[in-house]
């Protein structure tokens, strides 16, 4: 019976997969992250614009509101300001997602690097079992091919 391939580095490699399905985790909230700040630099943006054509259609009016061109000029700036905030903030984040994805990457190669040996090993360990399955065959067929020889000589021994 061949003995059960066994590989000493599978602990290892389950550490590895761990850390790599960890940092997939933490690459999908990076991920999540820009996409939330792009929807809300996309939000402020529409709201932006809605105000610049509020102000338009406001001023198309016969009366000039003073106070309400104030607030809507400092309504705008604060706007403004807020888009600022988050493209900078944008930026870090799609920093932070890079730098995960490097990581990642770093933690991908690892693991594949550890299925490769594992994979090798277990070839090796195949055609192992494989020659001492032929090397038993091989026996069982000499010894077969003995007993067949040693009864013809006996049968032709008692002949004459």
């Amino acid at each position: 019976m061949a003995k059960r391939f066994t590989f000493k580095l599978d602990p290892v490699l389950k550490v590895r997969q761990r850390k790599e399905d960890e940092q997939r985790r933490v690459v999908a909230s990076c991920h999540r992250d820009v996409q939330n700040c792009e929807a809300g630099i996309d939000a402020t943006s529409s709201e932006l614009s809605n105000s610049r054509v509020n102000a338009v259609a406001h001023r198309a009016q016969d009366s000039v509101d003073v106070h309400w061109e104030q607030r809507n000029i400092a309504w705008q700036q604060m706007l403004v300001a807020r888009i600022i905030r988050a493209k900078d903030k944008l930026a870090r984040l799609q920093s932070a997602l890079h730098n995960a994805q490097l990581e990642l990457a770093d933690r991908s190669k690892d693991v594949k690097a550890l299925e490769k040996l594992r994979e090798k090993r277990l070839a090796e360990h195949q055609l192992q079992v494989d020659r001492e399955e032929q090397r038993d065959t091989d026996e069982i067929a000499a010894n077969i091919v003995t007993r067949r020889n040693r009864n013809v000589t006996l049968e032709y021994g008692a002949d004459r």
